[in-house]
């Protein structure tokens, strides 16, 4: 199980260098190619839920920015990539508030600026208008609904 994981720790570690080694456009042509690779997904996938993850402080920040940097490109094939890993960075989140209270262990603001962005990626257009429609809920305690 080690080697195990050890093998995806060296994946995760080649695939933030590659990253960080590209240029804007070399990134946008390797889009799709990320967006299809099934072992570097299983990979970051189980990185990111692993228990050793934790104690791989730096390659995570580095990690939640090549993540966050694909997602900016608004790339389809690489905003699909990063969204692949949601679900898995909101259960890194909660994963990390536990231990900081249990253990006080300080958390780095990586992952929230990450989730944060990308939500406010989703929410906004790139004109800063709201892609959603806002409203309220009626309630009975507001009377000015029902005047």
């Amino acid at each position: 199980m080690e080697g195990s994981s050890r093998s995806v720790s060296k994946a995760v570690v080649e695939f933030v260098k590659d990253l960080e080694g590209c240029k804007a456009d070399a990134l946008l042509r390797q889009g799709f190619a990320l967006a299809q690779d099934e072992r570097l997904l299983g990979a970051v996938m189980e990185f990111l839920l692993s228990e050793q993850c934790s104690e791989e402080q730096q390659l995570l920040e580095r990690l939640y920015a090549q993540l966050l940097r694909c997602y900016r490109t608004f790339d389809e094939h690489l905003m699909r990539f990063v969204t692949q890993f949601v679900f898995s960075l909101i259960w890194r989140h909660f994963s990390d508030l536990v231990k900081s209270r249990q253990f006080g262990i300080a958390i780095r603001p990586g992952l929230d600026a990450l989730l944060v962005a990308i939500y406010n990626m989703v929410i906004v257009d790139g004109e800063g208008h709201p892609r959603v429609q806002a409203y309220t809920i009626p309630s009975l305690s507001n009377a000015r609904y029902f005047v």
